[in-house]
């Protein structure tokens, strides 16, 4: 018997690790959408914001908002690459190139210590809203201006980021910044 024992609890243990890991989505505030026919407000389903790259994975071409902030699926594990062990864009960038979020419309990268924007960021043509505050860039890529309907771009807290593209205020509407 205290063997049975010993094995439930380990069964047990193993259990709540293995439910901790499961994904972890948080829901956006609602949205309020226009009236109906009738007069009355409805409300929209709120989005749902992914937290991890594995959980974006199952459900890309649904997916319209990715908080990456502080990420550890960000690890470099590529061995050649000179960040390997951090939090570093090369990984996000082949992430990307696999697997395309056609609707993503608000990304956050804050915090993550990332030193460059990857090129495959520049190919969510539905993003909104990008957050690359707290992290270690010196430049943005004029190749922002391929996002045409971003309306926010959070740059705060890259201290070594002197100046914005110009693209970006080329006349057309300027995102929020």
């Amino acid at each position: 018997r205290p063997v049975a024992i010993t094995m439930l609890v380990v069964s047990m243990r193993a259990f709540w690790r293995a439910a901790s890991r499961r994904p972890v989505a948080r829901a956006a505030a609602p949205m309020m959408t226009s009236a109906a026919p009738g007069g009355a407000a409805q409300d929209a389903a709120p989005p749902i914001v992914l937290t991890r790259l594995r959980d974006a994975r199952r459900s890309h071409t649904d997916v319209t908002a990715l908080d990456l902030s502080r990420c550890d699926d960000l690890v470099c594990t590529n061995l050649l690459c000179e960040h390997v062990g951090e939090r570093c864009a090369c990984r996000l960038a082949r992430w990307f190139e696999a697997h395309p979020l056609p609707r993503l419309e608000t990304l956050s990268l804050a915090a993550n210590e990332l030193r460059f924007v990857p090129d495959a960021v520049f190919g969510l043509t539905a993003l909104r809203r990008l957050d690359l505050a707290s992290n270690r860039l010196t430049a943005i890529p004029d190749r922002i201006a391929a996002l045409g309907r971003l309306e926010l771009l959070d740059v705060a807290g890259n201290a070594g980021l002197e100046t914005l593209p110009a693209a970006l205020f080329d006349g057309r509407s300027m995102p929020a910044l």
